[in-house]
């Protein structure tokens, strides 16, 4: 019988750095949280000392794979290990994926944020047992990462930028940025605007709308409106593959889930709209499916 295999992943967030061991299986076996160090001369030390403290946690008898990988929010090319621009973390043609690995000492790979916890819904999560499909994270910002017959879609990095598509807005007819109507900080920001009251977040908005409030309820529409209306597009050109929904919004469960669905339904011509799911993995998505991207590598190089 074989040992089992894990990698570590690594997740670095504008403030927060989530760190795992993570088997073949999707099982973590240890995980750690750190700050993320405002300076970016920081980071690798960062790093370098949370995969030392997993390396101790890794049970006996189960193999580590030697490369690491870390994912990044921003542009990112995956092929050349190069964060191209990360407005929250100030950098740019950061050549991250090298840097790690000579500070470790041994094979470092590198990755989006989005495209990682697409990978992680992919292999373990809301779709495991699909060769294709498309993850929408809609929190703060929006961001796709598709996946088609196995391969992630990259186009040096930039592929997935879905929020920055120019939508109508609701309120004025005038060209803006889907994020800025459908993000789950637009949907409270607009509620907040509109009705006086300060809402928290976007379930607070959702809450409200159960509670029949006009404004919400509008606010809500609005969002899955121009949200359909790009990923009906999305789908158009790939096909009807499973569409998996993470981040803030998804919190909001069949409330967002079945509107959304519906409204990507009256959109589409050749086919029905596919299923549109909850991500299951959560906020440590991201960290699961750098894991993933390592223990890639590790059976890439064991096949070569």
């Amino acid at each position: 019988m074989s040992q089992p295999r894990a990698a570590i992943g690594l997740d670095v967030g504008g403030t927060a750095t989530k760190a795992v061991v993570c088997d073949d299986d999707g099982q973590i076996l240890a995980r750690a949280e750190v700050p993320t160090p405002p300076q970016a001369v920081g980071l690798m030390d960062s790093l370098a000392a949370v995969v030392v403290t997993l390396e101790a946690a890794v049970p006996a008898g189960t193999v580590l794979e030697p490369a690491v990988a870390l994912c990044v929010p921003g542009i990112v090319d995956d092929t050349r290990g190069v964060a191209v621009h990360s407005t929250n973390l100030g950098w740019r043609d950061a050549p991250l994926a090298a840097q790690l690995a000579e500070r470790l000492g041994r094979p470092a790979l590198l990755g989006h944020d989005v495209r990682a916890g697409g990978l992680a819904e992919l292999r373990w999560g809301a779709a495991a047992g699909s060769a294709s499909m498309m993850f929408v994270a809609v929190g703060t910002g929006i961001a796709t990462a598709l996946v088609l017959d196995g391969r992630p879609v990259v186009a040096g990095g930039y592929a997935g930028e879905s929020g920055h598509v120019l939508v109508p807005d609701p309120d004025s007819g005038q060209p803006v940025l889907l994020e800025q109507v459908a993000s789950a900080s637009a949907i409270a920001r607009r509620w907040s605007e509109r009705s006086g009251r300060t809402a928290a977040g976007s379930l607070e908005v959702f809450q409200a709308a159960e509670q029949e409030d006009p404004v919400a309820a509008e606010v809500i529409a609005d969002a899955v409106e121009v949200l359909a209306d790009v990923l009906a597009c999305q789908l158009a050109l790939v096909g009807p593959v499973p569409v998996v929904v993470g981040g803030g919004l998804s919190k909001a469960g069949d409330a967002v889930l079945r509107p959304l669905r519906s409204e990507i339904d009256r959109r589409l011509v050749l086919f029905d709209a596919p299923p549109v799911t909850a991500a299951r993995l959560g906020s440590w998505a991201g960290a699961m499916g750098s894991a993933a991207l390592a223990l890639g590598a590790g059976r890439a190089e064991g096949a070569a």
